[in-house]
């Protein structure tokens, strides 16, 4: 079995215009790719940005700390709280820095 390579993300610091997860474009993607992507985003792997592929996309990861908070994973919906759990919990988060995009 070939090991996977870790690589290293930028995490948009906003959500592009045509991103999916803007109310006014939810209907660009249908309800089957949909369950798709909220099926692996609650799994916890990253949406990469339609827009770039070398970013993690703002809208995927604001509906997972949303969620997350929700569920009471993390106690805030927001990056720090999350890289905090993850580094309790013995995972070093992937994403090293925020753009200004």
């Amino acid at each position: 079995m070939m090991k996977r390579k870790k690589i290293k993300l930028k995490l948009r610091k906003n959500q592009c215009q045509s991103c999916p997860f803007r109310r006014e474009n939810e209907h660009i993607l249908s309800a089957y790719r949909w369950a798709e992507i909220y099926s692996y985003l609650l799994g916890g792997t990253q949406h990469i940005c339609h827009s770039t592929s070398e970013h993690v996309c703002r809208g995927g990861r604001d509906w997972q700390l949303n969620v997350w908070c929700s569920m009471g994973i993390i106690s805030e919906p927001n990056d720090a709280t999350l890289h905090e759990a993850m580094r309790a919990a013995g995972v070093e988060p992937e994403i090293i820095e925020k753009e200004d995009l």
